[in-house]
């Protein structure tokens, strides 16, 4: 992924061989939090800092 690039959880999917369904819910566990929100609400992930 680019580094400074967004992307929705389709592409995500697409990139990593995972299903959407996998990606949601570790995203609802908090585990992979998606790092914005798109205007419609769609989660929307990126790289994201160690914290």
């Amino acid at each position: 992924m680019d580094s400074g690039a967004l992307h929705p959880i389709g592409e995500l999917s697409r990139r990593t061989d995972l299903t959407v369904k996998v990606i949601r819910f570790h995203s609802d566990q908090g585990i992979v939090p998606p790092t914005g929100r798109s205007a419609a609400g769609y989660r929307l992930y990126g790289r994201s800092k160690p914290g």
